[in-house]
């Protein structure tokens, strides 16, 4: 069991940045290597999974650092922003199967938004 602050937040790190490193694969992989997953959810599966990578990064990101340390949030936020906006560049120059899409790009800034309004309201209700 870990116990103490630091450690937690250094094993938080590890997992962050593991995940990114499998993030970027996946999302790197050419489109015929993507398994089709057919679910009526509403939205397409391709933006769910885009929404889904980049919340789950922000908040473990968010779980890596000390709360008080606003400059890193700022930078972390940015920075996921970024990553996401690149990756789909990235996706489309890299792996000519793969297409440039607005809406994965807005999937993933709202997956870090989202992350980001949820640890500001859980912060607020764990200090109150």
């Amino acid at each position: 069991m870990i116990k103490k602050p630091l450690e937690r937040h250094r094993l938080f790190r590890i997992i962050t940045w593991v995940w990114l490193a499998i993030l970027t694969i996946l999302l790197l992989l050419p489109g015929r290597d993507i398994p089709r997953i057919d679910l009526d959810l509403g939205i397409p599966i391709d933006k769910l999974v885009h929404f889904t990578s980049l919340f789950i990064a922000t908040g473990s990101f968010f779980l890596s650092i000390h709360w008080e340390e606003n400059k890193h949030r700022v930078k972390i936020i940015l920075g996921l922003i970024f990553y996401g906006i690149f990756m789909e560049f990235f996706q489309h120059i890299l792996q000519k199967s793969r297409a440039f899409e607005v809406a994965d790009i807005i999937a993933n800034l709202t997956g870090v938004l989202s992350a980001v309004l949820l640890y500001i309201i859980v912060g607020k209700i764990i200090k109150n």
